[in-house]
């Protein structure tokens, strides 16, 4: 094998390579992403359950769900 020949194994092993880190990655993105969302659920259902308003969460605190521990 010539070196251009080479050259274009090496890279279409690394793009290969690169493909799938990305597919894992998305991977694991969307196992994180689902993760949030079941928490942010469990959360939201329990000032359900306080019968305290979420909407405080978003005005009165201004940063949202972040300062949330702040009221429990």
């Amino acid at each position: 094998m010539n070196e251009q020949g080479e050259k274009m194994f090496e890279l279409a092993e690394q793009l290969k390579e690169l493909k799938d880190l990305k597919k894992s990655a998305e991977q694991e993105l969307k196992e994180i992403n689902d993760r949030i969302g079941e928490t942010e659920y469990r959360l939201s259902e329990l000032f359900q359950r306080m019968k305290f308003p979420t909407t405080c969460l978003m005005d009165g605190f201004g940063a949202g769900w972040g300062n949330y521990a702040t009221l429990v």
